[in-house]
């Protein structure tokens, strides 16, 4: 289930309706706009974070 849910069609398919929705900035303030380029240079360590679970959500601006 693990791998189903953040495989990578899965994910691309989130971030897309996250974006055509427009959705509000999550708790850390990070706008749409600045998610995927974010999640470009982020991901690896998120995703080794989750695995670990140890991953913990920023909640602070991320400017």
């Amino acid at each position: 289930m693990w791998e189903l849910m953040l495989s990578k069609e899965n994910l691309l398919t989130a971030l897309n309706r996250v974006e055509a929705n427009r959705g509000a900035p999550g708790v850390d303030g990070m706008t749409t706009a600045q998610l995927r380029p974010w999640l470009l240079v982020h991901w690896p360590e998120v995703r080794a974070g989750l695995d670990a679970g140890i991953y913990r959500p920023a909640r602070r601006s991320v400017g």
